[in-house]
């Protein structure tokens, strides 16, 4: 596909057949839904994501977590990382990935604003390696994070963002619904210990909504 005027793309389904995506200069945006099972998809998907080198805006949907924590070998054809990407949505991302979350930032050293939405149905773990020791998110600004369980694997994460992002301004959590006194202690432990977290930002805000049965708690800092 060679179209300089494409502002936007939408992808979706099965990456049955190979896509070379080239001279897309215009592009601002670009939604990214295709399912991944195989090495074969893996790499397909790859493909796709070299060509949008030039994006500012981009909405990845469930896939991309195989490719960058199972697969993660095939990311050596993403040569070219994304510096033009400034906003970043990652809708029904399943728990359990923050390696492959972090090797997506790692690869968007200017992106501002990320929405990280938990899908509470897929809560399968995704095998994976380290969090990048090296990566400074020199730009990123405000973090929005939704259907929050308050396991390890999220707080490691946000640790690595907080820890890597020097202009960090906001960090915006909803949780899951807390069925049980019990569940609700939990989520005001796991608020706590992110207040403990070093940062890298000074100027930091971290807001932490807790949904509960009967009423609808909120924590500043």
């Amino acid at each position: 596909m060679c179209t300089p005027n494409l502002l936007s793309l939408y992808c979706e389904g099965e990456p049955y057949a190979d896509y070379f995506l080239e001279n897309l200069p215009s592009l601002d945006s670009a939604y990214i839904g295709l399912d991944v099972g195989l090495k074969k998809d893996a790499e397909r998907f790859c493909k796709i994501l070299k060509g949008l080198y030039n994006m500012t805006c981009s909405t990845l949907s469930d896939g991309w977590v195989e490719v960058f924590s199972k697969y993660s070998s095939v990311l050596r054809q993403l040569s070219n990382p994304f510096h033009k990407l400034r906003h970043l949505k990652l809708p029904n991302c399943r728990r359990y990935c923050s390696n492959a979350v972090s090797n997506l930032l790692g690869l968007s050293p200017h992106i501002e604003t990320l929405v990280w939405e938990i899908t509470e149905e897929n809560s399968i773990p995704v095998a994976g390696g380290d969090l990048p020791l090296n990566c400074v998110l020199c730009d990123l600004k405000d973090v929005e994070v939704h259907n929050l369980e308050g396991c390890e694997d999220e707080l490691k994460l946000l640790e690595f963002i907080m820890k890597n992002a020097v202009v960090l301004k906001r960090i915006s959590i909803t949780t899951t619904k807390a069925l049980s006194s019990a569940r609700e202690r939990e989520l005001i432990e796991f608020s706590n210990k992110l207040q403990c977290l070093s940062r890298a930002s000074s100027n930091l805000n971290i807001f932490f909504l807790l949904k509960s049965v009967t009423s609808l708690g909120t924590e500043a800092d």
